[in-house]
């Protein structure tokens, strides 16, 4: 296994003498390969008073230097490349030098690939991307189903209020905006109206997952916040509605919890998130988990990880449907919030 060269120094002077430095790297022997997660990577160094350090790591595929943020100190750091559907190695290499002699620790990192049965492996693919800032002007509507276009796509999206004022407005260069006085305003969205070939053998086949990206203007209030997820039908609290509720109690605290049709788990505590990307995860048609992510990038899904199970009804012996066959992603405006949805992405895990 080849490891990044090691510098080269100056000889020591005549009549010098000198031992060479002693050199430990906690969890780490010289020569050995070990299998690590992509992402961040950190060392901890133990060395002779006195000698100078300096970790280089190189990506075993390309020979290509990847940047290590604290080089020369006894805690260097770096990130992991991601091991896509095959793998990668990383080769480093630490070095200690005192009086002109050296020693060093050199291994190999290895990120482990997706890859599946027979080799060939699967990954979350992009079956839509759109950008809904592209939406044409319509609207705003305070009741029933509209079509929303983007480009080449189109959506149907039923929108109901319940309160005295409120309404779903698509603003071109803005996005579809979800705005509430009061009480609720939903926005149910037909989202297999851009899924080609949706069907119940397409979705119990392989997980799907749903990405919605919005920014959020909440006025501070223990009620004003979003209703966001999954339905079978066009409203967020019966049918089967599996999704988050977002509630800003102040300028900086929201009270966040988890939504099965009308009944919840307890208040958890985060800071309020002006920008968000909610996750929805369907595997086999029936179970559905939850991510909410600060920011407006979509998080890779992580069924099973990292994602908040919201469970799945029971499914009977010859079922000819699945749930979530009829699907609708469902973006509620509670109180006096406004939800502007910005993007859509929808992936498949194959």
């Amino acid at each position: 296994m080849a490891y990044p060269s090691a510098p080269t120094y100056p000889a020591q002077p005549a009549g010098a003498t000198a031992t060479q430095p002693t050199l430990t790297v906690t969890g780490r022997a010289d020569g050995e390969a070990y299998t690590v997660t992509a992402g961040a990577r950190s060392l901890s160094i133990t060395a002779q008073s006195g000698a100078t350090l300096l970790t280089t790591v190189e990506q075993a595929s390309t020979g290509a230097s990847v940047p290590v943020t604290g080089a020369t100190t006894s805690s260097p750091s770096w990130t992991a490349p991601s091991g896509t559907t095959v793998g990668e190695a990383c080769n480093v290499l630490t070095v200690a030098t005192l009086d002109g002699l050296t020693s060093h620790v050199g291994w190999t990192e290895y990120t482990a690939g997706s890859g599946g049965g027979g080799g060939s492996g699967a990954s979350w693919s992009t079956v839509k991307d759109i950008d809904a800032t592209t939406v044409t002007n319509a609207g705003p509507f305070t009741s029933g189903t509209n079509t929303y276009t983007f480009g080449s796509d189109t959506i149907d999206v039923t929108a109901t209020r319940n309160s005295s004022a409120g309404d779903v407005e698509a603003v071109n260069g803005t996005g579809v905006v979800v705005t509430d006085v009061g009480g609720t305003m939903t926005s149910a969205w037909a989202i297999t109206d851009v899924i080609s070939g949706f069907d119940r053998e397409y979705l119990l086949s392989a997980p799907l997952a749903i990405h919605f990206v919005m920014t959020l203007n909440n006025s501070t209030s223990s009620t004003n916040g979003p209703v966001v997820g999954v339905n079978t039908t066009t409203t967020h609290n019966s049918g089967n509605f599996r999704g988050m509720w977002g509630q800003w109690a102040s300028a900086s605290t929201e009270n966040r919890k988890y939504r099965v049709n009308a009944s919840n788990t307890t208040w958890d505590t985060i800071t309020p998130r002006t920008n968000r990307v909610i996750t929805a995860i369907i595997t086999g048609g029936e179970i559905v988990e939850l991510m909410d992510t600060d920011g407006t990038t979509p998080p890779t899904p992580s069924p099973g990880g990292t994602a908040e199970m919201l469970g799945c009804n029971a499914v009977g012996v010859n079922d000819s449907a699945a749930t979530y066959e009829n699907l609708y992603f469902i973006v509620n405006a509670a109180f006096n919030a406004e939800i502007t949805v910005t993007r859509i992405l929808v992936q498949r895990w194959e």
